[in-house]
């Protein structure tokens, strides 16, 4: 009898190895997985429970003569069907064929239950319950654009002003927006997150007002402008339901040398407001 190939009965492993991925990002956001997800958690555990069953099964000795001493020695034989049942299941335990079928309906039961976790974390409101960690995120942001000086660059600089600490948070916090945003964008991507059009970029679902935003960032990626664009933009976490796709700008375009100009802006003002402080020599 050919022992059953195990390859290609786990169609739903990479999905849920995305989906676990995406439960990772949203803990550290600060979301309790546990608590909000309760189904998809659920089934993730009898996910783990069955490949520990899996692997357990696979390990287990095979040997019918471990299975006939402990018989031969049971105190206990009146229970006929019992005796029968261990017999029975240690018989078909030494059979190769035997041993790969449960197998393979082991590995199968766990691709059932990912492909049960999956379907109950796209049911799940997942932007709502993302939304008090991501406001408690967007709020620190937000106060530290107002609290720590325009024209900080860097801790150093933070440090003189004596905002180490809260700059040091700032650097923590914008890699988190980033992380959020790169979720989004997956999330999206995969259909878990359905807008009206189907091209969207993740920002979209983060803030009110881009424009906004693209103009107090200038489009710079150190953190004191990235919090400036997120706070003009205006946090909002929701699923966009109007607007036209935003294209890359091309070179030359007006679009473009508005960008240009924009970086340019905050550069001169960023300088400026660091001769301000003495950071910088005049």
């Amino acid at each position: 009898m050919k022992t059953p190939d195990l390859i290609g009965y786990e169609p739903n492993e990479s999905n849920h190895m995305d989906m676990i991925g995406w439960l990772n990002t949203l803990e550290d956001l600060g979301v309790n997985i546990a608590k909000e997800f309760p189904a998809v958690h659920s089934a993730n555990e009898r996910v783990d429970r069955l490949l520990s069953i899996r692997a357990q099964h696979a390990n287990a000795a095979t040997d019918i003569n471990i299975a006939a001493r402990k018989i031969g020695i049971a105190d206990d034989l009146d229970d006929t069907d019992a005796v029968l049942t261990y017999a029975d299941h240690y018989a078909y335990a030494d059979n190769p064929d035997h041993r790969a079928r449960v197998s393979v309906l082991l590995t199968r039961a766990a691709d059932f239950a990912r492909g049960d976790a999956l379907r109950r974390f796209r049911r799940a409101p997942i932007l709502d319950i993302m939304r008090p960690a991501f406001d408690t995120l967007a709020h620190r942001i937000v106060t530290a654009a107002a609290t720590i000086p325009q024209g900080v660059m860097n801790v150093g600089d933070a440090a003189r002003l004596g905002h180490s600490d809260a700059y040091l948070q700032l650097e923590r916090d914008i890699a988190q927006w980033k992380d959020t945003a790169d979720l989004i964008g997956a999330l999206h991507d995969a259909g878990v997150l359905v807008a009206v059009r189907p091209e969207r970029w993740p920002a979209e679902f983060m803030i009110d007002n881009l424009d906004a935003q693209r103009e107090a960032s200038g489009s710079i990626d150190h953190p004191m402008r990235r919090a400036a664009g997120i706070a003009a933009g205006i946090p909002n976490l929701h699923i966009p339901t109007e607007g036209e796709v935003i294209p890359a700008a091309p070179l030359g375009s007006a679009e473009d040398t508005k960008t240009m100009w924009a970086a340019a802006d905050a550069n001169a003002a960023d300088k400026a407001a660091r001769e301000d402080l003495g950071l910088v020599s005049r």
